[in-house]
């Protein structure tokens, strides 16, 4: 019995890989499986780049689309991917964060400039309550070449205001190029020295 044990181990650390690599759009570990699911890649893509040893340099479908200036939808049971257990749905994630509007904090809100609705939690009022958010809008390099991403910023002043949240500010991000994440460090340090001891990031993202 132990020696079948010990060969069931040794079967599964075949199977798993001690790195995974993962898209370097959105950061979900990349897959051959379910089409349409966070990380999936075309087979033929997933063995070709993995003969290369490229697998650090392939966007997932959703992001390969995003790229092209396509509009995609975000996460799974809130309009986007149907949902599983890899999922947290937006009223699971609610009640796991009810407690923040008890509590003095800083919210720091990541949303994705290529699907704002769907990547904005909806009733983010009902946990954040009265505390200040810094607004981080990401992926912005994945936006046309031509975009004038002062208008861009005007539409999320806009909407945001039409959502009655009290946001201390707006930056427009990229994780790839660095644009704007100084910024939004610079803010987070600041509301810290005046006594916002807490920060929570939160975020609807695919494979977060």
């Amino acid at each position: 019995r132990r020696r079948r044990r010990k060969e069931k181990r040794k079967a599964l650390a075949k199977k798993t890989p001690s790195g995974v690599a993962c898209c370097y759009g959105c950061g979900a570990p990349l897959h051959t499986g379910e089409e349409g699911s966070p990380g999936h890649v075309e087979p033929a893509t997933y063995d070709l780049k993995k003969r290369h040893n490229q697998l650090k340099t392939v966007l997932c479908g959703r992001c390969k689309l995003l790229s092209h200036g396509h509009m995609v939808t975000a996460v799974g049971g809130h309009g986007g991917y149907p949902g599983g257990k890899q999922f947290v749905s937006a009223e699971e994630l609610r009640e796991k964060l009810s407690y923040l509007r008890h509590e003095k904090a800083l919210i720091v809100k990541l949303v994705d400039i290529v699907d704002f609705n769907g990547s904005f939690l909806s009733r983010i009022r009902d946990f954040a309550g009265a505390n200040p958010i810094v607004l981080v809008i990401t992926k912005v390099d994945l936006l046309p070449r031509d975009t004038d991403l002062n208008c861009i910023g005007d539409w999320v002043v806009e909407s945001v205001v039409r959502k009655k949240l009290n946001v201390l500010s707006v930056h427009l991000t990229s994780s790839k190029s660095l644009v704007g994440i100084t910024g939004v460090i610079s803010e987070i340090q600041q509301e810290k020295k005046v006594g916002l001891l807490s920060t929570y990031c939160l975020a609807i993202l695919v494979g977060f």
